[in-house]
């Protein structure tokens, strides 16, 4: 096995943060741990992506070598920790007040986008009639979310970074329901019909969110 060091300062580790990879190799006070003799770690992973990233680490500037394939390095950065790094790095800093164009999606659609929704870390997705098109924060479209029944999604919002809350309506008689998906799969976790004192309504969640403490807030038609 061909094994290739890397040589960096307590500093530079210490930028990625206490919830990152490197983050258990310092002690309470932020001091690198050592047993006096050594501070060699060994990290069983790729070196030619692990050097791009710690050059990130080190000047907060991304550069992507053109041998380097960039979803494996997103894809290392997540296994390390410091994908909001990368994001920062490739995106920059986030600007309420301001919009511009980050990255284009090209490629064929069915029919035209409804509604579009972002998630907490970047991720976002698209209601096109029955389906909703989820996208990652790399944009790279992940498996898409078909309602039950071919039933017309009314509206979306993110739960959390990997569970998507769908409103749809009955294709025919307009009764609602809702169903919690997974981003990343696109599998149905869990759906519950929209009653009013038990008894199923003929209206739908046309503008739906979710509280602090996890609980679904809609608008009812």
């Amino acid at each position: 096995m061909l094994v290739e060091k890397s040589e960096t300062t307590a500093t530079t580790l210490a930028s990625a943060g206490r919830n990152s990879f490197f983050g258990p190799m310092f002690d309470e006070n932020w001091n690198l741990h050592s047993d006096g003799s050594s501070t060699e770690h060994f990290i069983d992973r790729n070196p030619n992506y692990f050097g791009v990233l710690l050059d990130l680490l080190r000047t907060g500037e991304l550069y992507i070598p053109p041998k380097i394939d960039k979803k494996h390095l997103y894809r290392e950065a997540l296994y390390y920790g410091i994908e909001d790094h990368l994001r920062l790095a490739k995106w920059g800093p986030f600007d309420g007040n301001r919009l511009r164009l980050a990255k284009s999606i090209t490629g064929p659609t069915v029919g035209k986008a409804d509604k579009i929704r972002a998630s907490p870390n970047s991720c976002c997705c698209v209601v096109r009639n029955n389906m909703v098109n989820v996208y990652n924060w790399m944009l790279e479209e992940q498996p898409t979310i078909t309602t039950r029944d071919y039933r017309r999604v009314n509206d979306v919002c993110w739960v959390d970074s990997d569970n998507i809350a769908v409103s749809s309506s009955d294709k025919y008689l307009a009764s609602g329901g809702i169903g919690l998906f997974s981003a990343s799969t696109g599998e149905l976790k869990y759906n519950f019909e929209v009653k009013d004192e038990d008894q199923l309504k003929d209206y739908t969640a046309d503008a739906l969110g979710v509280s602090s403490d996890y609980k679904f807030v809609f608008q009812l038609y």
